[in-house]
């Protein structure tokens, strides 16, 4: 009988008289569901085979076949300690690949012809093997859907609010009333900072998480009663004319605070005095 990419099985004109329905509930109840929404699990043993951790493959047969499945879900038997590879067969398909083995390890998936595409620890991956009767590989679809990291593209955040874009809205973290000690202005969490200072007491403000090399940030500052105490910034930061605003005591002022990647140092600036 002849058979298609997937295996299914294609029945001959006046074959399979009376038991041609068992092969179509085949065709249909397994073969077709395993392509579209099929899951099936691959194991990489312990320790893994050399150089191909697995090897998927397809048979004449409408039968269950794991590289027929839409879904793979790849486990380790042990901890992983290298990248480890797995082969689809070189035909027109798609796959989801999990990557749910242990020992953070990524996965090489190709075809026999290919080079492949990486997959990385704890990622599910659109992947798109084919062959063009030329060559063969596997090709990526949609790059980490746990994620929107692009392949190949810019946005690269796991977080679309930890950074600024035109249009978006900015996180806002509430420090609360100030009285007296340091208090860590996280730059990772928010873009702005509100506090109250109360009293005649000594604020010591510090920044944590900078950004990395070749990284600039902005954040605002929304202090309330800034001048009723006295505020200490960290050493070396900079100010317009080298003088620190003079905050007001009763009432709004709003700050801003850039990191300089040029010098690494931090740079305050009035936005407003006494807002009202």
């Amino acid at each position: 009988m002849p058979y298609s990419n997937l295996k299914i099985e294609l029945i001959n004109t006046g074959d399979q008289n009376n038991t041609w329905g068992t092969t179509t509930n085949l065709n249909l109840g397994t073969a077709l569901e395993e392509a579209i929404v099929g899951r099936a699990s691959v194991v990489i043993a312990n320790p893994p085979a050399s150089p191909i951790a697995a090897t998927l493959t397809l048979v004449d047969s409408p039968s269950s076949q794991t590289a027929r499945n839409f879904i793979l879900n790849v486990t380790s038997a042990g901890t992983l300690a290298s990248t480890q590879t797995i082969q689809v067969p070189a035909i027109n398909k798609p796959y989801i690949v999990e990557n749910n083995t242990t020992g953070g390890q990524s996965l090489l998936v190709k075809t026999a012809g290919g080079t492949g595409v990486i997959v990385p620890a704890g990622t599910k991956t659109l992947l798109y093997a084919y062959n063009t009767g030329v060559a063969n590989d596997v090709a990526y679809g949609i790059n980490y859907l746990s994620s929107p990291t692009i392949a190949g593209g810019t946005l690269t955040s796991s977080s679309l609010a930890s950074s600024l874009i035109q249009g978006q809205k900015m996180v806002v973290s509430a420090l609360g009333t100030l009285t007296t000690g340091t208090t860590t202005i996280n730059l990772a969490s928010a873009q702005v900072y509100t506090a109250t200072i109360t009293a005649a007491n000594t604020i010591t403000f510090a920044f944590s998480n900078a950004p990395s090399a070749g990284q600039s940030q902005v954040v605002l500052m929304r202090l309330t009663n800034g001048g009723s105490g006295t505020v200490v910034w960290p050493a070396g930061t900079k100010f317009p004319s080298a003088v620190a605003p003079i905050l007001s005591t009763s009432g709004v002022d709003m700050l801003g605070v850039y990191y300089d990647v040029t010098t690494t140092t931090y740079m305050v600036f009035t936005i407003g005095i006494n807002i009202s």
